[in-house]
């Protein structure tokens, strides 16, 4: 479908792998999206619910993310990206972050690739630890009591140019220009993600067997629905890998 660059578009439910691109001066609203999707060249992006990976590349001014299930891939920072409910891991990557605003709540680890002279301003904290390898260090740092959580604070000369940070993780955090390897190689890229997820979805509600069978035409009971979408949340999540899935899916469709 194709619509101007200056459209505000509405998206209530969409099931499958979806892109939008091209929304230079528009926006889009999503309420929800079970199956990777990625957004390119948008202005503004506001999600309620988004069930798989999700690619946000050259999201300019703002991307208000509610509810997360997968990971969550951005580059570069459009200049406020928030984020309520996030259960996955998280890439971010911008080569000229001065003046951007990161708020987050993940359940995940998070990396932030960033130049090392750029300065911070806000404040960080994680359950697993926080590795900053940047020229500013932090104003001040502290373990909490009852479950070793970590925070670190910046207080920058002008917050408007520096990156501007709340962040609150469950998991470990990095900041800096490189990544660190020795974690984050276990963070799948998004294209790795849309790839991965993109088999399930091209393979949703095929049927596979050995001897030729007369295909079923009608429509599948609420029951099987649901149970397909309960298998697509569950990857999403990371709980079950994709050879796991295309085996739920395929005695859906069995059932069906």
């Amino acid at each position: 479908m194709e619509v101007p660059r200056w459209a505000r578009v509405h998206v209530e439910v969409f099931n499958g792998p979806s892109k939008v691109v091209g929304l230079t001066e528009g926006g889009l609203e999503v309420k929800r999206i079970n199956g990777p999707f990625k957004a390119e060249a948008v202005q503004v992006l506001r999600g309620e619910t988004l069930n798989g990976p999700v690619v946000l590349q050259g999201v300019q001014d703002e991307a208000h993310l509610q509810n997360v299930h997968g990971p969550l891939r951005v580059e570069p920072c459009p200049r406020e990206l928030r984020g309520e409910n996030v259960r996955g891991p998280v890439r971010i990557e911008d080569d000229a972050p001065r003046g951007r605003r990161i708020v987050l709540r993940v359940k995940g680890p998070v990396v932030i690739r960033v130049p090392a002279d750029v300065p911070l301003h806000g404040r960080v904290q994680a359950t697993q630890g926080i590795q900053v390898d940047m020229a500013s260090a932090p104003t001040s740092t502290e373990t909490l009591a009852g479950g070793g959580r970590s925070v670190a604070m910046w207080q920058a000369e002008d917050p408007e140019q520096a990156l501007m940070l709340d962040l609150e993780v469950q998991g470990r955090v990095y900041i800096g220009p490189q990544g660190p390897t020795e974690w984050a190689a276990d963070i799948p890229t998004g294209v790795e993600w849309l790839t991965r997820m993109a088999r399930v979805f091209r393979g949703f509600g095929r049927v596979r067997r050995a001897t030729p069978r007369v295909r079923r035409t009608a429509s599948p009971s609420p029951d099987i629905r649901e149970a397909r979408m309960r298998v697509l949340r569950m990857l999403a999540e990371g709980k079950i890998t994709v050879e796991q899935a295309e085996q739920l899916l395929n005695a859906l469709e069995d059932e069906a």
